[in-house]
């Protein structure tokens, strides 16, 4: 059985999760087209994957800001973000807090 590390488990779930969505044009609700070049915030989005997976964690946080302004409700963006923030709490660099 294969045994991966909590943060690369999180890192794979993220990328499995918006290589799926990436199919689809959520935000113009239109599916991409091989002639159609690519949104900015897709380009963002992608961009920030390929930095979180090559660990540039405060890097790809930008990057997935910079998607959020163009499109606030953009769940891909959104989660993650979120694994930027968990990744910097499973190094440690982020204190634990009690809800």
């Amino acid at each position: 059985m294969l045994k991966l590390s909590r943060q690369s488990a999180h890192l794979f779930i993220l990328t499995a999760c918006l290589s799926v969505a990436a199919c689809t044009n959520v935000v113009s609700g239109t599916s991409l087209t091989a002639g159609s070049p690519p949104a900015p915030q897709d380009e963002l989005l992608r961009r920030g994957v390929s930095e979180l997976e090559n660990g540039r964690v405060d890097d790809a946080r930008r990057s997935f800001r910079q998607v959020l302004k163009y499109d606030p409700r953009n769940a891909k963006a959104h989660l993650a973000l979120a694994t930027t923030f968990e990744a910097d709490a499973l190094d440690g660099d982020v204190p634990k807090r009690d809800l």
